[in-house]
């Protein structure tokens, strides 16, 4: 069996040539600009409104990707489709903060027990008692 070094074997591989900095800067870019757009159209429910929002967005992820940060066009337009992804199958529930707290206060009061005793859920019954409640 021949004997090589990582190091050899490596040598000359593309995927050394990446540069993963660049790559996660326009990830994030992708991400934030993705998540904005969400929450600028939150309230509607027009696909074609938020992608033609993201599509003006595009030019300026091509500048900055191929441009400033100087990384392969193959990865600044997965990075644009990745964002594209993220925003089509964003949530309406991540931008309702405040039914997601009126929902949580319920739940936890539902949990909590009558009359607002958190700790009778875990309070101990005497054997006979249980199922008499069903």
């Amino acid at each position: 069996m021949n004997e090589t070094s990582f190091d050899e074997l490596l040598t000359g591989n593309p995927l050394l040539e990446i540069n993963t900095q660049a790559l996660l800067l326009l990830v994030i870019f992708a991400w934030a600009s993705a998540s904005l757009i969400a929450w600028k159209w939150r309230n509607e429910y027009q696909a074609a409104k938020i992608i033609r929002d993201y599509a003006y967005y595009a030019p300026l992820h091509l500048i900055v990707g191929w441009v400033f940060l100087n990384a392969a066009i193959v990865l600044v337009i997965g990075s644009y489709f990745m964002g594209l992804i993220v925003l089509l199958f964003r949530s309406n529930n991540y931008f309702l903060f405040k039914k997601f707290l009126k929902e949580t206060k319920t739940f936890s009061e539902e949990i909590g027990g009558r009359n607002g005793d958190s700790d009778a859920v875990f309070k101990r019954r005497p054997l006979e008692n249980y199922g008499k409640d069903l």
